[in-house]
């Protein structure tokens, strides 16, 4: 777990197994109109707050 050591060293202190990532990715996209994120779950690419599609492509970096 290279990007979270503090979740990593927290969990190996409490004497839990942790594998060596995460098991279930998470895919993110913004809403170009509200900003809003939403996520993507079985490759349905589905807006929360407004009817239509999210960007197919990643845009949540700043």
């Amino acid at each position: 777990m290279r990007r979270w050591p503090a979740v990593a060293a927290a969990l190996d202190r409490a004497g839990v197994g942790r594998p060596g990532r995460f098991t279930h990715e998470l895919v993110f996209r913004r809403c170009p109109e509200c900003r809003e994120l939403n996520v993507v779950c079985e490759n349905q690419f589905v807006r929360v707050f407004r009817d239509g599609d999210p960007p197919p492509l990643w845009n949540v970096a700043p």
